[in-house]
Formats: C-alpha cells, sequence, structure tokens
C-alpha cells in the first residue's frame, strides 16, 4: 500500500495491508536467519510493473509495517534511529518483468549523523 492508498483507504484496510507485510517480512527474515543487528541502514527498492512514474516516498507506509515486523522477528531490539540510522527509499524502472521490493539492510560501525 503506497502513501496515497493509505490516505484514502478505509482504516480495516489499511490495518489488514500492514498486517500482510509485516507476515511476509516476519516471515523472510526468520528464513533467513536474519537477527541481532547492529545500528543499520535500510534502503527500499520498489522494482515497478510499468514505467510510470512513481514518488519514491510512496513507500514509507510499507517501510513503517517492514521495520516493525524486523523488531518483532528480533533483527533490532527498536526501530529507532538508535538502530535503524537511516531509511532510503527509491523506484526502479529498469526491470519490470518481476515487480517487487528489495529490502537491503547494511549494518554500520559507525555513521555520521550530521
Amino acid at each position: 500500500m503506497t502513501s496515497n492508498d493509505q490516505r484514502r483507504a478505509h482504516f480495516q484496510t489499511q490495518r489488514a495491508a500492514k498486517k500482510q507485510v509485516e507476515d511476509a517480512v516476519h516471515w523472510l527474515v526468520k528464513r533467513q536467519g536474519i537477527k541481532d543487528l547492529g545500528p543499520s541502514i535500510v534502503t527500499a527498492i520498489w522494482f515497478a510493473p510499468d514505467k510510470r512514474k512513481r514518488d519514491s516516498d510512496s513507500l514509507g507506509p510499507f517501510v513503517k509495517a517492514a521495520l516493525d515486523a524486523m523488531v518483532k522477528a528480533g533483527v533490532w531490539p527498536d526501530d529507532n534511529s538508535d538502530w535503524v540510522v537511516e531509511t532510503r527509499m527509491a523506484v526502479s524502472k529498469s526491470e519490470t518483468r518481476y515487480p517487487r521490493i528489495e529490502l537491503i539492510i547494511q549494518e554500520v560501525e559507525e555513521y555520521d549523523r550530521y
């Protein structure tokens, strides 16, 4: 669900979409054995199904649900700025044949916080 979809949706539809993302991400994290990470940068890349123009920040609700699921799965103790030091969102129109959203987690030892 993009931010535009979320804004127009009924709260029960929003809750169902968030649960769907949380369940999928939780299962994938457990399957990959990802846990107990240190401070990290999380990047979400949306490989869109077509070449339409999209706002990368429309991934915000998805990223929020995904981070919540990762905390529940034990990736970090919390998704505050001590653990998720930066989030990045991008839309790629380069590969429309296999639409998906990829999450890339990069642990960082030190992070310059402006």
